[in-house]
């Protein structure tokens, strides 16, 4: 059983050596990466007992106690934050083989991916169990896993940042070895000590922390429904004219019902699966015989209209499309019950079952799927009476399933990063939602670890890159902020408001003689647009002056001043209060557009955006007449440059700010279309999308609940709440949204201009409702609501 630790092991022992009891463990003769290892200790127990241990592996591992699985891991981190798994195992008296099997890829490692160097760590907390199972102490003995490939598709378009694609032959695979069986086993090395922080020379290369997540949530699915079968080649088109019904029962009864398939010799098939709902998920393959016999699972998102890999159109259909995605290959030799699996876990909503045999046939007596994702568990509920509004729900919350697993991910098909940006909005998403909020607390410790030496913090983290997008950097900021507006807990947001002030600084350290903040160095992406060249804000006269960088740091600024406001330190509010109004009456003078009511995009005043007017606005810096400007032109100037689907969040706000439902409801349109063209998650940009499912995409859920139905926190920490409504068309909102000390429940009903219903709030949280110009005080516990 997993155990969450809210201290570092071994506290009073690393007092006084400032070192763990156990050290990291390697092979002596280990290969240049990629490699797959396994380590085995056999012990016998006298007597029964539970064991804790401190299991961690670089770069992963999967632990197994007598044969079967006990858990995964290293959760993802970084070397200044590398985590260790702690287990509590009850284990019967006699002899029992401890196992991990340990992979290290190198250079191809997914690009989230962080290495220091092979190896192994299993450190039990009871000085007892030390000498039995403590790598560096007990008898480990490791060897080389033959049969295990590894191999990246030169044909799919990059970026596919999520490792290579995996080739197991069983023809060479030691069988056994999850039990610690067969032949090959040597002695392990031992390294260096775990647990220690520093010593003369500097940091030590890796500085564990206690793992901070639950394990990830595991179901065994059926793998779908049985759309295509052919023996054509695996890039051919799938033509329904060419499908073999007469074998499609056999392939849904072993699907659905696990009722062995047996494929002849010298037989060519293309089984197409489609899952009907995205999934992430390891495949689980069982054969039996079939030497000379390959099998290749491929998964895609959606297939194509042409071998271009670009327009995918409706994805629910498939004919006259191409296949293309990536894959994994596996070997039967001729044993039974050969079961064959994925290091890691794969996406997508189509599997393509590829398989030749040779001389033997292949008997397969298993297909399933284990789809994983970290287990978030939705607390709540929002409903009204226009049921398109509602469909958006399962579609959002799907798509932040499928992103949120040791860290939240931008996508779980290509690259598998966690973003400043998309993160910001799967946070708020998940805060609103659930109560647990450890992967929130996480992405923000793991932003915050990764500063750089130019005063920025790496655009993704943890990985292999050092990844710069300078306005990712100030969203982080909001990040810390948002987490202190809906959570509180100061204690945890003092830490990182050194961050804060650096970054703050970073930026302000760019303002140029006229007052205005200039672009940083590095890659600033604001938004995929497709009009902008790789999404830059435009700087068509080369000034490194653009309306949108200089207005989020004014935003930036808002934060930085509230957060220093609410833990006290008001000489520093004070400060970025005064810099905030001179930068926003510089940003006046110099992007305000009289005559068009809006701000420009460009000192020549060429370029409008909606992003510049929703930057500015969200501000909370602008004269009313301006603000009142905005409320009209923002809306129904026909030459902004549009937002795309991330960025709409910021609109979305904007909304909010201006009291205009009747624009978001519009705007969700886009969502809308996403369902009618038989999407089951959110896509990354506009058609033709790389990415059918991204993260930055769920932000219309977050909006149920805190623009429409309009509940958010009314000061930092949510100690009071405001609600106020905004039904647009609507005549009900309802809903059901966590809050710190419990859930805030409305039921709202509009009719003509009068608002009937019911709020409870939590024991001790108080706050207002506001509709139609009125302020209603509201107390905790149940209230009846007549306006």
């Amino acid at each position: 059983m997993r155990v969450i630790l809210s201290n570092p092991p071994y506290e009073p022992h690393l007092q006084s050596e400032h070192r763990w009891p156990c050290a990291w463990i390697s092979h002596p003769a280990a290969p240049v990466p990629p490699f797959v290892t396994a380590y085995r200790c056999s012990v016998v127990l006298n007597t029964a007992g539970r064991i804790r241990l401190h299991i961690s592996a670089d770069e992963r591992y999967v632990f197994y106690l007598d044969g079967e699985v006990i858990g995964r891991g290293s959760e993802r981190g970084t070397p200044e934050l590398w985590y260790v798994e702690t287990y509590d195992l009850d284990v019967l008296a006699g002899e029992h083989m401890f196992v991990a099997v340990v992979w290290s890829l190198g250079e191809l490692r997914p690009a989230a991916q962080t290495t220091v160097a092979p190896g192994f760590l299993c450190s039990p907390q009871e000085p007892e169990y030390q000498q039995m199972l403590g790598t560096g102490i007990a008898p480990w003995q490791v060897k080389l896993l033959e049969g295990y490939g590894f191999a990246l598709d030169p044909y799919l378009p990059p970026p596919y940042a999520f490792g290579p694609g995996q080739v197991l032959d069983g023809r060479k695979l030691p069988w056994g070895y999850e039990q610690g069986a067969g032949a090959g086993w040597v002695d392990a090395h031992r390294d260096a000590y775990a647990g220690v922080r520093y010593n003369r020379y500097g940091f030590a290369s890796r500085l564990e922390e206690p793992a901070t997540l639950p394990p990830q949530s595991t179901v065994l699915r059926r793998a779908g429904i049985v759309r295509h079968i052919d023996d054509c080649a695996d890039d051919a088109r799938v033509e329904v004219q060419q499908h073999r019904e007469d074998e499609a029962l056999g392939w849904d009864q072993l699907i659905q019902r696990d009722v062995a398939l047996i494929l002849p010799p010298q037989t060519t098939r293309r089984i197409l699966l489609d899952l009907q709902d995205y999934m992430c998920a390891y495949p689980h393959v069982t054969v039996s015989n079939g030497e000379g016999s390959v099998v290749r699972i491929a998964w895609a998102e959606s297939l194509f209209h042409d071998r271009s890999l670009s327009e995918k159109g409706n994805r629910h259909i498939i004919h006259n499309k191409y296949f293309r995605g990536y894959q994994d290959t596996f070997v039967p030799d001729s044993g039974g019950q050969r079961h064959f699996t994925t290091l890691w876990w794969r996406s997508g909503r189509y599997l393509l079952l590829s398989i030749t045999t040779g001389e033997q046939p292949l008997l397969m007596t298993r297909l399933q799927l284990e789809e994983t994702c970290y287990p978030l568990e939705q607390e709540t509920h929002f409903t009204t009476n226009d049921i398109h509004l509602n469909s958006i729900t399962g579609l959002s919350l799907r798509t932040l399933q499928m992103c949120m697993h040791e860290i939240y991910i931008d996508c779980p098909y290509y690259e598998q990063l966690m973003y400043v940006s998309d993160t910001r909005l799967m946070c708020l998403v998940t805060m609103v939602i659930t109560h647990d909020d450890r992967l929130v607390r996480k992405a923000i410790a793991q932003f915050g670890a990764a500063r750089l030496s130019n005063g920025l913090i790496r655009a993704s983290v943890p990985g292999m890159h050092s990844q710069v997008i300078p306005s990712f950097t100030l969203w982080w900021v909001g990040m810390v902020y948002d987490y202190a507006l809906w959570r509180g807990e100061p204690e945890f947001v003092y830490q990182y408001m050194p961050v804060v002030r650096m970054i703050i600084e970073t930026f302000l350290a760019r303002i140029n003689l006229q007052g205005l903040i200039q672009v940083q160095e590095g890659w600033n992406f604001i938004d995929g647009v497709p009009e902008w060249e790789d999404g830059n804000a435009p700087d068509d006269d080369h000034s490194r002056i653009t309306g949108m960088n200089h207005w989020q740091v004014v935003l930036a600024l808002e934060y930085a001043a509230a957060l220093e406001e609410w833990i006290g330190e008001d000489e520093l509010a004070q400060r970025n209060r005064r810099l905030q109004k001179q930068l926003a009456i510089n940003g006046i003078e110099t992007f305000w557009v009289a005559e068009r009511g809006l701000f420009a995009d460009d000192c020549s005043h060429t370029r409008f955006s909606e992003h510049t007017q929703c930057l500015a606005l969200l501000s909370n810096t602008l004269p009313e007449f301006q603000r009142t400007s905005l409320a009209d032109t923002l809306f129904t100037s026909p030459d902004l440059t549009r937002m795309t689907i991330s960025f709409r969040h910021y609109l979305f706000e904007a909304c909010a700010l201006l009291n205009r439902p009747d624009v978001l409801l519009k705007l969700l349109d886009v969502w809308y279309e996403l369902l009618a063209n038989g999407l089951y998650t959110t896509i990354e940009a506009p058609e033709p999308t790389r990415s059918d499912c991204h993260g930055w995409g769920t932000h219309p859920l977050y909006h149920q609940f805190a623009t429409l139905l309009g509940i958010r926190p009314a000061e930092m920490g949510f100690g009071t709440v405001v609600i106020h409504p905004r039904f647009g068309s609507l005549q009900r909102l309802s809903g059901k949204m966590v809050h710190p000390s419990g859930f805030i429940v409305a039921d709202l009903v509009r009719t003509d201009e009068h608002l009937t219903g019911s709020i409870e709030l939590p024991d001790g949280v108080t706050g207002w409702l506001e509709y139609a110009d009125q302020q209603i005080e509201l107390r905790s516990g149940y209230q009846k609501i007549s306006v």
